[in-house]
């Protein structure tokens, strides 16, 4: 029987919000460092010859293989989101700060399309510029993660706003050069594949619903080394609670 190699395992806490307040949980990439067990991981970035320092032999996929879901009295239609594309942030962030500015629209795939292609051939599908509403996830200079939301602004105007910023502790910065990774809404089509995100429904008042729980496998990959995902819930109109999450991190 082949089976994957296994590098590291990952769980994600319980997530839930008031009813009619759509929610995320971020999946963290693989935690890769040179310092060793418990050492902080390296920082994503771009390396000397300007490619992406985490998408090489660092790197792994994400495979979640367990979530478990309970509905209140709405059917839920919950899924999990892969990163459309990535940039990278064109001035530091302060922390306690909302404000950021990008080097690049990471929705404008026709010019600015991060992820290698067969031949280096640009995606066909339309461009999709960020705007309000979109999942962001980005690092900060701790190496902690986090899932965020577009509040306002418009990349042209340089004067995007994020809805919950940097936390207001030390080590809660972005440097210049840290990577953003934009996800869109649920709604939107990858274009890596042209498919929309992983989305499935649940019935009212469901409890503890097993959505995946596959063998070493199967499960729900990312589509590329080093990305981290996010679980959303539309949470509609009656509270839902995403009970957990699990899975694993392999370098196939």
């Amino acid at each position: 029987m082949r089976t994957l190699p296994i590098w590291d395992t990952f769980a994600i806490p319980e997530a839930t919000a008031s009813g009619a307040t759509a929610f995320g949980a971020l999946i963290p990439p693989y935690r890769w460092g040179s310092g060793g067990e418990g050492a902080a991981p390296n920082l994503y970035g771009l390396n000397t010859y300007g490619t992406a320092n985490w998408q090489g032999q660092n790197g792994a996929f994400t495979h979640i293989d367990t979530l478990l879901y309970t509905t209140g009295a709405t059917a839920h239609k919950v899924g999990v989101m892969r990163p459309l594309n990535w940039t990278t942030f064109a001035a530091a962030v302060a922390k306690n700060a909302t404000s950021i500015t990008l080097t690049a629209d990471p929705g404008v795939f026709s010019t600015n399309y991060k992820y290698a292609t067969p031949g280096g051939v640009v995606p066909a599908l339309a461009d999709d510029t960020i705007a309000t509403g979109d999942y962001v996830a980005y690092q900060l200079n701790d190496g902690t993660w986090q899932v965020d939301t577009i509040a306002s602004g418009t990349f042209a105007g340089a004067n995007l706003v994020l809805t919950t910023g940097t936390a207001n502790v030390t080590g809660a910065t972005i440097a210049k050069g840290n990577v953003l990774f934009f996800f869109g809404i649920i709604g939107d089509s990858d274009p890596a594949t042209g498919l929309g995100q992983w989305q499935t429904t649940l019935a009212l008042s469901t409890v503890r619903a097993s959505l995946l729980q596959e063998s070493v496998l199967g499960g729900l990959k990312s589509f590329h080394r080093g990305d981290p995902m996010i679980f959303y819930s539309p949470n509609t109109t009656n509270a839902g609670l995403m009970n957990h999450m699990s899975g694993y991190y392999s370098p196939r």
